[in-house]
């Protein structure tokens, strides 16, 4: 038998055998035939009876063993032993045990390094409680005026409101200036205020006149109140304009006969015939009618004329025989 080599019969072993400095052993069995295990190249191999050699591998775990009583308890050592590992961990319990009390903070660890994937933002702080009021800051430099807006549209007009009490009347206000001459119609008189001797066979103005404007339509109306001398040519009455280039269009009216009227018409180019007049002597009436339109430059007066047609006679027109004249354009 080689020195590593063990051939063992009858033999009952119980515990651990170490192969450290052994080979190979085998064991006898009744039937001639041996088993045994050995070590070959670092590897546990085993034989069984009539079989070679194989190598054996770790067998099933086996059952945790009961776990025994807890010794006693040492005298406490001055000196802090290490921390022991882990130890596994139980079966969960169906019971909740009491809360432990809270640990101490740990230190802060080490910052670690810049992250280049910017991480979730965080949830919003509760806010701040507010601060102090700080004390008022000096008025500033008053700045310069901003551009004109734009004009707005025209709201929409308000209801009328209520009317207001009367106010006190005023004290009498200063007189105004005397306003210009309005475009309305224009009345002008010339009233004969003595009575007038006419001479026979010229022409006598009866009136002053009536200063006129130029270019302007005037309508005229005469009364003329006379006392004839006798005979059978009468005389012959006109309305006349002092600057030639008048236009005349009217009517002179007058007794013929001691109960019969006469009319003559009177144009620019002057009477169509002799001018109606009673015969008989006695104070007696004649009228005139029209329109004269003066011309256009000069200053025209209008004014009424007579003449005594018979050289014999001489004419009396008597006080307070007038003209009229009114401006219609």
């Amino acid at each position: 038998m080689s020195p590593h080599r063990h051939e063992l019969e009858d033999i009952i072993f119980e515990g651990l055998i170490s192969l450290r400095n052994i080979d190979e052993i085998r064991f006898k069995n009744p039937c001639s035939a041996d088993i045994g295990i050995r070590q070959s190249d670092g590897k546990v191999q085993g034989k069984n009876a009539g079989e070679e050699w194989v190598n054996l591998g770790p067998g099933p775990q086996g059952t945790q063993g009961f776990q025994g009583n807890q010794g006693f308890q040492g005298a406490p050592s001055t000196v802090q032993g290490p921390q022991g590992y882990q130890g596994n961990q139980g079966d969960p319990s169906t019971v909740p045990g009491p809360q432990g009390n809270q640990g101490y903070q740990g230190y802060q660890g080490v910052q670690g390094a810049p992250s280049s994937v910017q991480g979730p933002q965080g949830f919003q702080g509760n806010p701040g409680n507010q601060g102090y009021q700080g004390t008022q800051g000096n008025q500033g430099n008053v700045g310069s005026q901003g551009n004109q807006g734009n004009v707005g549209s025209q709201g929409n007009q308000g209801n009328v409101g209520s009317q207001g009490n009367q106010g006190n009347v005023g004290s009498q206000g200063n007189q105004g200036n005397q306003g210009n001459a309005g475009a309305g119609n224009t009345t002008v008189y010339s009233v004969q205020g003595n009575q007038v001797t006419c001479a026979a066979q010229t022409v006598t103005d009866i009136f002053a006149g009536c200063a006129a404007a130029i270019s302007t339509t005037y309508e005229y109306w005469a009364q003329i109140s006379c006392v004839p001398a006798l005979g059978v040519q009468g005389a012959q009455f006109g309305v006349q304009c002092s600057v030639a280039g008048a236009t005349v269009e009217g009517n002179i009216m007058g007794f013929q006969v001691a109960d019969r009227m006469k009319c003559s018409r009177q144009s620019s180019q002057g009477l169509t015939n002799t001018t109606p007049f009673n015969m008989v002597a006695g104070t007696q009436g004649v009228s005139l009618t029209g329109i004269i339109i003066t011309p256009g430059s000069g200053s025209p007066v209008i004014g009424v004329q007579i003449k005594g047609v018979q050289a014999s006679q001489a004419w009396y027109v008597k006080a307070n025989s007038f003209i009229t004249i009114v401006k219609t354009s």
